[in-house]
């Protein structure tokens, strides 16, 4: 029966990739598969949001203030 570990590791000088596992037997037979990963990137907040469905409603500080006074405005009535 196979197993399949998923470990996550370093490239080293030189190109060199260790895989240290206590599962795997001195002498066993294993396949390996080498799959880089993209670049982790930060970002930002906005950013994450801007790609959301649906967007932002509001799209400045000042309309979020003449949303809330109109909405202020129609609980007085």
């Amino acid at each position: 029966m196979s197993k399949t570990l998923h470990l996550q590791t370093t490239v080293m000088p030189g190109g060199r990739i260790v895989i240290v596992d206590q599962d795997l037997a001195e002498g066993e037979t294993v396949d390996v598969f080498v799959t880089k990963s993209p670049p982790m990137t930060q970002r930002s907040a906005i950013d994450i949001l801007a790609e959301a469905p649906g967007h932002r409603i509001f799209e400045t500080e000042d309309a979020v203030n003449d949303y809330l006074e109109s909405e202020r405005e129609a609980w007085g009535r």
